[in-house]
């Protein structure tokens, strides 16, 4: 009964290994979705720097 119930949950365990394998965010590796946040993070930052330069929150030195 509890080797039945062992054989289930591995079953079960191997299929979901294997489903996200396959399974791919916008069909990029790890490494390029991992490139993609940071660009992204570093033009993010660009603009609300020289948006509060710009409604001059920040002022730059002299």
């Amino acid at each position: 009964m509890l080797d039945d119930l062992r054989n289930a949950a591995n079953a079960s365990l191997e299929a979901e290994d294997a489903e996200n394998e396959n399974r791919q965010f916008l069909g990029l590796t790890a490494s390029q979705r991992f490139m993609l946040a940071a660009l992204i993070f570093v033009v993010v930052t660009v603009l609300c720097w020289l948006l509060l330069v710009l409604t001059g929150r920040i002022v730059l030195p002299a």
